[in-house]
Formats: structure tokens, C-alpha cells, sequence
């Protein structure tokens, strides 16, 4: 019995294996499961409360995965992580997820655009200090399907922050909002 269970276990395993590999017979095709990561850098303004406003320098990094839900339309997340530098003051960096939608449009067999928006919720610590911010995101990569599943991008991005509270000891007060733009790359591929 134990023999013909782990028979079907197998058997059940390679169907999925096999179905998998099906679906991913091109980029966009519903079902299939897109491994990327993003970076950039950029130049932020940010407008406290009260105050002057600022520039720091960004760098950012998120791993992360899509899956086509339907032809073309792929959602996912990523966990980001992301180093701020300012002008003046020590550097903080920010962890959190981001929440994506996408759709591909298909130029021919070597580009497509993989235009998506996101919902990103990060947060800081350091010391009795501590921030929180959510984030919407617009991301436009041109994608170089330079070998069967495996692709390579840049493109404009932009990310403005919907909200932000930070935490100096037992005192809460809204943060500051930052908005970036500039290039990212991508690079993934897709099973």
C-alpha cells in the first residue's frame, strides 16, 4: 500500500511538473509563474511637515514573482528592500511587501511592455526610532526576451508614499511623504 501511495505521489508530482512546463510555452500565458527582482536607484524630494524639503539619494532592491492569472494579466508580490541617504543625517533602510498587478503587451517574439501598478507597506527601525510607510508604485519596463524563459528590462517608475507615521520613543507624529521617479531594471524569467 505504502509503495502504490508513493507510486501515485510520483506519478502526481511529474503531471503537475509537466503541467507546469506547459503553460509555459511563452511569456504571458496563463499560468505561468515569472521569478523576477528589480533595482534602482534614485534621487527623491521629500516634503516634511514643517520644514524645507530635502533630496535624498534611494537604492532599492526586490525580489519577488508574478503569475498569470489569465492571458496576459499576471499579480504577485515582492519583499523590498530599500536604502535611504540623505543630504544630511544618517541613512535608514526600509523592509517591507509589495503587492503587484501586471499586464503584458506583446510587441513581437523578442520585446514586450510589462506595464504594472503596486501597494507597498514598509517599515524602519532603529533604536527607540521607527517609521512605517505605504506606497503606490507605477512601473513601466521594456522587456528583452533574450533567451527562451529568461528576459531582461528598463523602464520609467515612479512611487509616491499614501501615507507615513514615524515613532520617536512613546510619540507618533506623520512622517514625512516621499515620491522618487527614474529608471529600474528587471531581470527573471518564467516556468
Amino acid at each position: 500500500m505504502k509503495k502504490m501511495m508513493l507510486s501515485l505521489t510520483v506519478a502526481a508530482g511529474m503531471m503537475t511538473f509537466a503541467t507546469s512546463a506547459m503553460a509555459a510555452q511563452y511569456f504571458g500565458q496563463q499560468g505561468g509563474i515569472v521569478p523576477l527582482g528589480s533595482f534602482s536607484y534614485s534621487s527623491n524630494t521629500s516634503k516634511p511637515t514643517s520644514g524645507d524639503s530635502s533630496t535624498t539619494s534611494t537604492l532599492n532592491f526586490s525580489p519577488g514573482v508574478r503569475y498569470f492569472v489569465a492571458e496576459k494579466i499576471a499579480v504577485g508580490g515582492d519583499l523590498t528592500f530599500t536604502k535611504f541617504t540623505p543630504e544630511k543625517g544618517d541613512s535608514t533602510t526600509w523592509t517591507g511587501l509589495k503587492i503587484a498587478g501586471a499586464y503584458n503587451i506583446g510587441i513581437n517574439n523578442d520585446w514586450s511592455v510589462f506595464p504594472e501598478v503596486s501597494i507597498a507597506y514598509k517599515s524602519m527601525s532603529i533604536g527607540d526610532n521607527s517609521g512605517t510607510k505605504t506606497t503606490f508604485g507605477l512601473f513601466v519596463p521594456f522587456l528583452w526576451h533574450a533567451a527562451p524563459h529568461f528576459f531582461i528590462g528598463i523602464g520609467p517608475f515612479y512611487n509616491t508614499d499614501i501615507s507615513s507615521k514615524v515613532k520617536s520613543g512613546s510619540t507618533e507624529a506623520d512622517g514625512s511623504t516621499d515620491s522618487a521617479y527614474g529608471l529600474m531594471t528587471t531581470i527573471g524569467g518564467w516556468l
